[in-house]
């Protein structure tokens, strides 16, 4: 992309015909305090499960959410997406309701129905309370 350079780098190089100097990356506002400085986003130190690999749980079990402060998060699972014929009927959001809290432990029961929490590779996302999210951790989610 065009124009988008650190101070000092030379972009002599664009082919402006073909590169899109109008290209523009987007930062959401709630990545951001009042001020503009970057908003401290939560950490989700490691997701552990009862299964042997603890990153794979299944529907109704049972998995706990480490996080870097023990405040409350709220926690979403986002399924990653599986299109075909340029449908994606897969996609979904899980908020985590059933969530109990031990110091920075967050101790999630999954969704028991597994027509909600289907089989599949998930995202999982921490928010604080001023809706900023973490960087998502994977899930795998088996029958």
């Amino acid at each position: 992309m065009c124009g988008n350079l650190a101070p000092g780098q030379d972009d002599s190089g664009c082919n402006r015909a073909i590169d899109h100097p109008d290209g523009e990356i987007f930062s959401p506002p709630y990545l951001f305090n009042d001020d503009m400085s970057l908003a401290e986003r939560p950490i989700i130190f490691s997701v552990d499960s009862s299964m042997q690999n603890g990153r794979v749980a299944k529907a109704g079990s049972t998995i706990t959410v480490n996080m870097n402060y023990p405040t409350q998060h709220t926690l979403a699972l986002v399924r990653m997406g599986s299109a075909t014929h340029s449908v994606n009927s897969d996609q979904r959001r899980i908020p985590l309701n059933n969530v109990q809290r031990s110091n920075a432990a967050h101790i999630v029961t999954l969704p028991s129905d597994s027509g909600i929490l289907i089989p599949g590779f998930y995202y999982l996302f921490a928010m604080n309370e001023r809706g900023v999210p973490s960087v998502a951790k994977t899930l795998q989610i088996v029958l």
